[in-house]
């Protein structure tokens, strides 16, 4: 991962305490990118 892919990482992991919430988050962003 980059250190720009970590940073959207981590934001997401801040938003979203669970990981069924996560998961598909990290799904969408690879999807876009």
């Amino acid at each position: 991962h980059s250190g720009i892919d970590g940073l959207l990482i981590g934001e997401a992991l801040m938003r979203c305490d669970n990981l069924s919430e996560f998961l598909p988050q990290l799904k969408m962003q690879k999807v876009k990118s």
